[in-house]
């Protein structure tokens, strides 16, 4: 089954921003599932408890680690409407 998966994190003024989104055509594994294999082995107790000083470390080695599990990054743009 194909997989999309949007990596996120809380940006400045506690803006949710979207990181990057990774795919694999032939992922079995939900997200959680993949969240929670990557803190058990990060020893992370709970990912929504991530100190702020560590949170953009620790959104970068999840992508590490979904790219070690043959996720591809998908090229995307935004775009933004604001006042």
């Amino acid at each position: 089954m194909c997989k999309f998966i949007e990596v996120q994190h809380i940006g400045d003024f506690d803006v949710l921003q979207t990181t990057c989104i990774m795919f694999k055509s032939d992922n079995k594994k939900s997200a959680k599932e993949l969240r929670d294999e990557f803190c058990k082995m990060e020893r992370i107790e709970d990912p929504v408890l991530i100190n702020d000083r560590m949170l953009h470390e620790v959104t970068d080695d999840f992508i590490a680690y979904l790219e070690l599990m043959d996720f591809k990054r998908v090229n995307t743009d935004s775009i933004y409407f604001c006042n």
